[in-house]
């Protein structure tokens, strides 16, 4: 396939390293290296703008962006950090002894991260999640287990984590924790889009499937020999790939 540049806009022209670019709209954010480490960069496309958003010795990371807010980690010299962006201003989020990271945004709200457990064979310490709602922040689980996925919509987050078994999907929305999944399968890689929400879990013949929540109930969308995963959700569709026996 051809791909036609004519409409390109480039945003740098530079002799150093710009990376991690997100996009919310017309709005980008991005890494880049001022000369010295790695600093945060948005473009503003109804100003036709680029603003540094930091200026400091070190080093910024896992930029995303929703409309004119931005999140990102950044070393403050002991640890990684949470920063918010808000448009105006920017907001230290987290100030401890551990590492926050892989933060995400939408609106004024904002989950991430926290490395403040045990380290254990994975290699890397148990996380806690943690969720800031444009005044407060709240510790929605424990750090007694390592989380790997989660994903946020508004005041609703979801993340799969283990219950002693195997992992299952919990939701919060914006007041308290729900378990979502209660079986002796293993349920992954939640995604939400409102009150809807999506996953892939295993059945009983060991392949992955499909299930969907619409706020009320859970429906199984596959029911197969072949794998399926990796789905994602805008409203009330959903993608997925699966193997159909030859390939994905």
């Amino acid at each position: 396939m051809d791909i036609n540049l004519t409409n390109a806009n480039f945003l740098t022209d530079n002799n150093v390293s710009d990376y991690s670019p997100q996009i919310s709209g017309k709005n980008i954010v991005w890494v880049g290296n001022d000369g010295n480490d790695s600093e945060i960069y948005l473009y503003n496309h109804d100003s036709g703008s680029v603003t540094q958003l930091t200026d400091n010795d070190t080093y910024e990371n896992s930029p995303q962006i929703d409309g004119n807010n931005v999140v990102w980690a950044a070393n403050d010299g002991n640890d990684n950090e949470i920063y918010l962006y808000n448009g105006r201003s920017t907001i230290q989020l987290t100030d401890n002894d551990v590492n926050d990271g892989n933060p995400q945004v939408d609106g004024d709200n904002v989950a991430w991260l926290s490395y403040e457990g045990e380290p254990n064979y994975r290699y890397s310490p148990d996380n806690a999640i943690y969720f800031y709602d444009g005044t407060n922040t709240t510790r929605l689980t424990d750090a007694e287990t390592v989380k790997n996925s989660f994903d946020l919509s508004g005041n609703n987050l979801t993340w799969s984590d283990y219950d002693g078994k195997d992992s299952e999907i919990y939701l919060y929305d914006g007041s308290n924790v729900s378990q979502l999944t209660t079986n002796a399968t293993s349920d992954n890689n939640p995604q939400i889009d409102g009150n809807n929400i999506v996953w892939s879990g295993y059945d009983d013949n060991g392949d992955s499937e499909i299930y969907f929540y619409d706020g009320t109930q859970t429906v199984q969308l596959t029911d197969n020999d072949t794998y399926d995963d990796s789905p994602q959700i805008s409203g009330n569709n959903i993608v997925w790939s699966a193997n159909d026996g030859n390939d994905s």
